[in-house]
């Protein structure tokens, strides 16, 4: 598969299959279809990105301290 046709099968892999003459496998196009929508989650709530950015904060500012007594 050329990097033209994968990167058109990323831009939309339900409408790529369509166009090249639909799914040979109704079980297989269904757990496609599940396992790209598993793939393709919502990001992480804003509270977990502030306890993540808070913790990184942490571990630097110790990192700093301890390298330069």
């Amino acid at each position: 598969m050329g990097i033209s046709r994968l990167a058109a099968f990323a831009a939309d892999p339900e409408g790529f299959v369509e166009r090249n003459g639909g799914a040979r496998d109704p079980a297989a196009a269904a757990y496609g279809r599940a396992a790209h929508r598993e793939a393709v989650r919502p990001p992480a709530p804003i509270k977990a990105f502030i306890v993540y950015a808070v913790l990184l904060g942490v571990l630097l500012l110790a990192l700093y301290y301890l390298v330069l007594p």
